[in-house]
C-alpha cells in the first residue's frame, strides 16, 4: 500500500538526518595551547609597582588572545596550563630591566627572553609578541611554508658590462649586494656602484640611477628598494643621501638623510617614506622628500636594534 508523506514531514525528516550527519562527521577543532603567566617577582616589590606590572601584563595578555586568537591562549596571575610563564622584573632607577621565562609541565628546558628598559605602557605590544615568541620556541608554531629553494644562478659579468658602458674598468667592481622586485616580475639589483633592471630571464632591461653613473657617481647603490607603486629607492654604501627613481620619470633624485647611511638600518615604507635609525643614539627618523620627523620605536636604551623592514601591510 503507497502512503503519501506530506512534503513539510519529508523536508523536516532530511533537514534531521542531514544535520546528524554533518553532527557525526565534523571533526572537532584542534584545541589552542594554554599559556598561564604567575604573579610576577618585582623589585621592589611596592603596591604601586605591582599594580603598574599587573595593569601592562593584563593588556598584554589581552592583546596576545587578540592577535593569536588561531594558535593560543593567555591567561594572567595563574597557574597551570600548557605552557607556564615566570616574570621577573626590576624597577631600579638607574637599570630597569626584566625576563620572562617559559616552561613546560614534566619538560626540563627553559627557554627565556630578556627585556631590557623601562616597562611601560606603550610597550604592551612588544609583551604580547614575547609571550608568543616564548611560545613558539617550544612548539615552532610560526614555522610556515617550505624553505627557500635554489632556483637559478646570474653571473653578474653577463650584464656587468650593460651596467657601467662608460666606464669598463668598474665591470669588475659590480657585485649584486641586494634586490627588490618590482610590480612586473622584474627585479632590480643593487651592485653597489650601480644599480639594474632585469627581466625574470636575466636580460637588463634598465639602469635605475643611470644618469647618476654617467655623471661619475660610483656610490649609489648597496641597498634597494622598491614600492606598489614602482617608484625605486637606492642607498650608497657611504654618505648622506639616498636616489629616488620615480616610475615613468626620466633621471634620478638625489635627497638628503639624517645620518650616514654606511652602518644605520634603513627602511622605505609603501608610502615612499624613508625611516632610518642611529644604533647608537637610538634615534628614529623618517624622511618624506625635504621633511623630516622624528619619533621612537618604543625600545629600551639598552635595546640596541640593527635592523628595521617594511612588513606586508606597509608599516614597519
Amino acid at each position: 500500500m503507497k502512503r503519501n508523506f506530506p512534503r513539510t514531514r519529508l523536508i523536516a525528516a532530511l533537514v534531521a538526518a542531514l544535520i546528524g550527519v554533518g553532527i557525526a562527521g565534523a571533526r572537532p577543532l584542534p584545541a589552542l595551547d594554554s599559556i598561564t603567566i604567575g604573579s610576577p617577582a618585582i623589585y621592589p616589590d611596592t603596591a604601586e609597582n605591582r599594580r603598574s606590572i599587573d595593569r601592562i601584563f593584563g593588556r598584554a595578555a589581552v592583546l596576545a588572545n587578540r592577535r593569536y586568537s588561531d594558535l593560543f591562549e593567555v591567561a594572567y596571575d595563574e597557574d597551570g596550563g600548557d605552557y607556564h610563564i615566570k616574570a621577573v622584573v626590576s624597577f631600579g632607577d638607574a637599570d630597569p630591566t626584566g625576563s620572562l621565562a617559559i616552561s613546560k609541565p614534566g619538560v626540563s628546558v627553559e627557554y627565556s627572553f630578556p627585556i631590557l628598559g623601562a616597562f611601560s605602557d606603550d610597550k604592551v605590544g612588544y609583551y604580547a609578541s614575547a609571550f608568543a615568541s616564548l611560545w613558539s620556541a617550544f612548539t615552532g608554531g610560526f614555522e610556515v611554508g617550505e624553505p627557500p629553494a635554489y632556483v637559478d644562478e646570474m653571473p653578474a659579468e653577463i650584464i656587468a658590462p650593460l651596467v657601467v658602458p662608460t666606464n669598463p674598468a668598474l665591470v669588475a667592481s659590480l657585485a649584486p649586494l641586494s634586490g627588490a622586485t618590482l610590480s612586473d616580475g622584474s627585479l632590480v639589483l643593487g651592485m653597489s656602484v650601480a644599480a639594474a633592471r632585469v627581466d625574470p630571464w636575466f636580460r637588463l632591461i634598465g639602469r635605475p640611477g643611470g644618469d647618476q653613473v654617467d655623471a661619475n657617481n660610483y656610490n649609489l647603490a648597496a641597498r634597494v628598494f622598491t614600492t606598489p607603486a614602482d617608484t625605486i629607492y637606492l642607498i650608497p654604501a657611504s654618505g648622506r643621501a639616498y636616489y629616488r627613481v620615480v616610475d615613468g620619470v626620466p633621471g634620478s633624485a638625489r635627497l638628503a638623510i639624517g645620518n650616514d647611511v654606511t652602518t644605520t638600518p634603513i627602511a622605505v615604507l609603501h608610502d615612499g617614506s624613508v625611516v632610518q635609525k642611529n644604533i647608537s643614539t637610538h634615534a628614529v627618523q623618517r624622511f618624506e622628500g625635504r621633511a623630516r620627523t622624528g619619533f621612537s620605536l618604543g625600545t629600551g636604551q639598552m635595546s640596541y636594534v640593527t635592523l628595521i623592514a617594511t612588513g606586508p601591510d606597509g608599516n614597519l
